[in-house]
């Protein structure tokens, strides 16, 4: 179980180290665009981009790199980026209150169709950072269930800002049990939970 568990966290890693350049490569390119209409800006204005400017950017882009990083790490001390088995209601509300978005899935382990949910909870969990996924036992949690009014299984409970926004109860919402991660985030687009696609 540690292997498999220092393999998830190796493969974790990779995927931000993976997001992370790709935000990079962004940056680095509106950088660029940034610069080049500077350039383009003083050279009518009969100066040129000089070493000081470039210094100047480099520092902002820098500065820009290690917030970043900074959030990136409060995020994965929080339990984003993997999908955590939270144990109690008090965890839960723990949970809700820390993080600005969270999926939490109420499951039941001899329910195979579970299962399914937790693997595109996993691919979420990776690709979006920001949103933090959590799956609770719900036979071990029935105070929980009643105050949320959990009556099917899989339901996945959406929080924003620690107030619950919307509950998919069963698969019909995400188009069956062979739902994929775009399947999934359609739905979560459609409740806030993620931004619009451009």
């Amino acid at each position: 179980m540690a292997i498999s568990s220092a393999l998830i966290q190796q493969r974790v890693e990779e995927q931000v180290l993976k997001a992370l350049e790709e935000k990079e490569a962004h940056l680095d390119a509106a950088l660029e665009a940034a610069a080049a209409a500077e350039a383009q800006q003083k050279s009518r204005a009969g100066g040129g981009l000089d070493d000081e400017d470039l210094e100047e950017l480099r520092a902002r882009r820098r500065k820009q790199l290690q917030q970043q990083q900074l959030l990136l790490e409060k995020l994965r001390e929080k339990g984003h980026g993997q999908l955590q088995e939270l144990h109690n209601e008090k965890d839960f509300f723990q949970a809700a209150k820390e993080s600005k978005k969270l999926i939490a899935h109420f499951f039941r382990p001899s329910n195979r169709v579970c299962d399914v949910v937790d693997a595109r909870l996993i691919e979420l969990a990776r690709r979006h950072i920001d949103i933090r996924c959590v799956k609770i036992n719900a036979e071990k949690t029935a105070f929980l269930c009643e105050r949320l009014k959990i009556w099917c299984l899989p339901t996945l409970v959406l929080v924003s800002d620690g107030k619950t926004e919307h509950s998919i109860v069963g698969l019909d919402e995400l188009g069956g049990d062979k739902f994929t991660l775009d399947d999934l985030e359609t739905v979560l687009r459609r409740w806030n939970l993620l931004p619009e696609e451009k």
